[in-house]
């Protein structure tokens, strides 16, 4: 019999080290920083197509609308 505490145990491992491996080098406004610019990319694409599309086609216009600021 698996522990319910065990597993939420290992997945709070998981979480802490997915989000280390990730915020490496970063300090906590710089990870705000980014995350507010993938905010704002996403709502660029958003504008752009708001009717939206398949997944390739997102992928497509999230890399068209990479480099672009409003």
């Amino acid at each position: 019999m698996i522990y319910v505490g065990v597993v939420l145990y290992a997945l709070l491992f998981l979480l802490l080290v997915l989000f280390w491996s990730k915020a490496r080098g970063m300090s906590l406004d710089d990870l705000l920083a980014k995350n507010e610019e993938d905010h704002h990319h996403v709502h660029r694409v958003i504008k752009k197509q708001p009717l939206g599309g398949a997944w390739r086609e997102h992928q497509q216009w999230m890399a068209e609308t990479l480099d672009e600021r409003s």
